[in-house]
């Protein structure tokens, strides 16, 4: 992903579990966790973000959550496009 563009990750904050063996759940959450960091990068314009009580579904569970991460990467995209 190019460097300027404003990125907001959201990931659930309820591990998730598809294998009968609770180590296995552990390092794929792990993994994914890792991933999810990331794509979100390191620099002033990305954030990762853990939505607490939510499932796999964000957008349903906490709708709020996603419509102030749009608000913050469409307003983060303006700035960028006014001082470039």
């Amino acid at each position: 992903m190019p460097e300027g563009i404003p990125v907001v990750v959201i990931a659930s904050g309820t591990p998730m579990g598809s294998s009968a063996d609770p180590a296995d759940n552990d390092r794929v959450n792990r993994i994914f966790r890792t991933l999810q960091k990331e794509m979100a990068g390191d620099t002033a314009n990305r954030t990762y973000l853990v939505a607490q009580n939510t499932s796999h579904y964000v957008q349903l569970d906490r709708p709020d959550i996603v419509t102030d991460a749009v608000r913050s990467v469409v307003e983060a995209a303006r700035r960028g496009a006014s001082s470039g």
